[in-house]
């Protein structure tokens, strides 16, 4: 006789889907292609199109071109022995992904930016689809308000920013410095909570939304097909290899979801597990044999993301989702078994003396009001782990319910705690536990479902039209302020870094004549040179991927030559290292003028061009000095 979860997956599972889960889709998906639209047909007054969208989309546009040119690289290193032409360069991936957008761009008739945002557009719709069946496999009853939070809801970061614009605060010098807590993880595109702010990310929707459809294929029937395992197999392999990251983090998901299921014969559940596991292992497999072509790659990647998901920023953002969310977790015991208990307390534990330390280390430091919370991990992250003892308590032992409460709060609190941690102070910040922070929205907003249905109807809808209400505002000034053109004006807004769309007319005018040679020049002016001259420059967000010198080295250079105090003679040898014809110093993205003064101060430097604040300089190293 099957059990009480099985009859209620059976009826759900292959439900068709509502039409206003398809509106919220195509709604959603539809914004990155059109914010593309507007960001190409009309710029701003006085400002041209860059060919960006976000700064890391240099590298995504860039590689569209990877297969035609022969794997040619304009961000390699002048004196590397690959030259300028070489596989490793493209060593990453998820840039092939992209590679192969660019074969197909040379079928079609469409602008390559444009086809960008298409693409990013259709990877933000197979991912939602994908959540929204994986829900209905996972909590049935309460797919449809946990699929509406996961999309729709946010923080109160937007309503907050309308309310500072509107009173004039966005001019204060500092005000970046005092609002970045509630930015950074509300409105700021990047692998955050929201899927809204990781959607121009192509490579991350469309690998989680083939982990979670193969997820979805193995849970939601108990007898997988021969077919079905294959599609799975080959839904894992694509997933893992595009981000073994993802690959990584949705095995764990789908162990956790499968301890969740003991009614399963333990020989079913291993065979799901292998049947997901393998295909993810091998395609984990093919992304580090790849990578390990560009030693400096691996290493760029490392140190970029070794960071911690910062505590204070994430607070701001889910703190309503939370404050929702905790009568559930009373739930959660009673769908739970005994050793579910003692995980769920032990993680709490943790949480907590993680939570103390966080508001002691910011307390003693004296960046409460900022939320500093860059070395907070390293810092308090093994001072917490005493807080695991709480999982010894005994407690009292609860009857397993058909629901899958324990489930979304392990998941949760488990992620949640990995995500913020940099145990052996720092030493576990290498494997970049800030990747986990985009699965943390989905368990987060089922366990506020689970919560809400716990509610009078009337509360109910109270609640979820006020929880989306406060979270519209933030969508919408994502989308369009951070992630649109809305309010572009090159670094005079705030966080004018977040928007590289627009530059100048006078930009627009120096770069379309520079001379022929290598180009040194701030990013994302240098990946603006690449992107529209296909000229070498020396650094840009590209060079993160696209040669093999590490990053930090050509940074540090780059910062070091463009530095009010560096000598001349520290100038003239950077130059001479990259081998560099031209400096270019950008009107939208201006150098100090007093470094501009240096520059014509120095014999082997020629200003050859100017328009409004930009100037191209010669660089003649035989010159004297």
């Amino acid at each position: 006789m099957r059990s009480e979860q099985e009859a209620l997956l059976s009826g759900t599972s292959h439900a068709p889907t509502p039409r206003w889960v398809w509106a919220i889709v195509l709604l959603l998906a539809a914004s990155q292609p059109l914010l593309l639209l507007w960001i190409r047909s009309m710029p701003p007054e006085g400002m041209a199109p860059t060919g960006l969208h976000i700064p890391d989309s240099a590298l995504f546009l860039y590689s569209m071109d990877m297969f035609t040119s022969g794997f040619h690289s304009d961000y390699a290193f002048c004196t590397s022995p690959n030259g300028d032409a070489s596989l490793s360069y493209y060593a990453v991936p998820h840039l092939w992904l992209y590679g192969a957008l660019g074969v197909l761009h040379k079928m079609i008739p469409i602008p390559a930016f444009l086809l960008y945002g298409l693409a990013s557009g259709l990877g933000m719709g197979l991912y939602l689809y994908a959540i929204y069946r994986f829900l209905r496999v996972t909590l049935p009853q309460y797919a449809n308000t946990a699929f509406l939070l996961f999309a729709l809801s946010s923080g109160p970061g937007g309503l907050l920013y309308i309310v500072a614009v509107a009173a004039g605060l966005d001019t204060h010098p500092n005000f970046e410095l005092y609002f970045d807590r509630f930015a950074l993880y509300t409105l700021c595109e990047g692998p955050h909570l929201n899927p809204v702010l990781y959607a121009p990310r192509f490579y991350y929707t469309i690998s989680l939304a083939a982990l979670f459809g193969a997820m979805t294929l193995m849970l939601g029937e108990r007898r997988p097909s021969p077919g079905r395992v294959t599609v799975v197999a080959v839904l894992c392999v694509t997933g893992s290899f595009l981000n073994a990251r993802f690959g990584v983090f949705t095995t764990g998901i789908l162990i956790l979801a499968l301890l969740a299921q003991p009614e399963r014969p333990a020989r079913k559940r291993l065979g799901t597990f292998l049947a997901f596991a393998t295909p993810t292992a091998i395609g984990c497999a093919f992304s580090a044999l790849l990578m390990r072509l560009n030693p400096a790659t691996v290493a760029n990647h490392m140190q970029a993301g070794a960071m911690a998901m910062w505590f204070s920023p994430f607070i701001a953002a889910a703190l309503f989702h939370l404050i929702i969310a905790v009568p559930s977790w009373k739930a959660a015991a009673l769908d739970s078994g005994g050793w579910a208990v003692r995980v769920q307390r032990a993680l709490l534990g943790y949480l907590a003396l993680y939570a103390l330390g966080c508001l002691a280390h910011q307390g003693y430091y004296g960046t409460l009001l900022t939320g500093r919370d860059a070395t907070v991990a390293a810092t308090i992250s093994d001072w917490a782990l005493p807080g695991l003892l709480a999982g010894l308590w005994r407690g009292h032992r609860f009857t397993a319910r058909p629901d899958n409460h324990a489930f979304f709060l392990i998941w949760f609190l488990l992620f949640l705690a990995v995500s913020m941690s940099g145990w052996g102070q720092g030493w576990f910040l290498r494997f970049g536990p800030q990747r986990l922070e985009p699965l943390l929205w989905l368990p987060l907003c089922a366990l506020c479902a689970l919560a809400l249905h716990a509610c009078a109807p009337g509360l109910r809808t109270r609640l979820t039209v006020g929880l989306v209400a406060i979270s519209l505002p933030s969508l919408l000034i994502a989308l369009l302020v951070f992630q649109g053109p809305l309010g572009a004006s090159g670094n005079e807004a705030p966080y004018g870094g977040q928007q590289p769309e627009f530059m100048t007319m006078h930009d627009a005018e120096l770069i379309a004549n520079l001379p022929e040679g290598r180009v040194l020049a701030p990013a994302p002016a240098a990946d603006a040179i690449a992107l529209q001259r296909r000229q070498p420059v020396v650094q840009g967000i590209g060079s993160f991927n696209l040669t093999d010198l590490p990053v930090a080295e050509l940074s540090a250079d780059a910062a070091r030559f463009f530095a009010p105090d560096t000598l001349g003679e520290v100038r003239k040898s950077i130059c001479r290292k990259y081998c560099v014809d031209w400096v270019y110093c950008p009107d939208t993205w201006p150098v100090d003028a007093g470094v501009l003064e240096s520059f014509r101060g120095h014999a082997w430097m020629e200003s050859v061009a100017q328009a409004g604040g930009g100037v191209v300089f010669r660089v003649n190293l035989e010159a004297a000095f």
